[in-house]
């Protein structure tokens, strides 16, 4: 089973962690390309330490955390 990832920057992270995926046509039509990476767990603890990551910089920016 393969996980879609639809976003460039997340895609590169993903891979710079030694991950990797294959490009394909998007047949949504949404954007150009869907990257389609190896459904695992370390997968997904990977996108979760991302997401934590993308939500306390938009606290920090937006002067949530005190």
């Amino acid at each position: 089973m393969e996980y879609v990832i639809k976003s460039k920057r997340l895609k590169d992270y993903l891979y710079t962690l030694g991950f990797n995926y294959r490009e394909v046509p998007d047949k949504l039509g949404k954007q150009e390309y869907i990257y389609l990476f190896t459904n695992t767990e370390a997968l997904h603890e990977s996108i979760t330490f991302f997401t934590k990551m993308q939500n306390t910089k938009y606290e920090i920016c937006n002067g949530s955390i005190q």
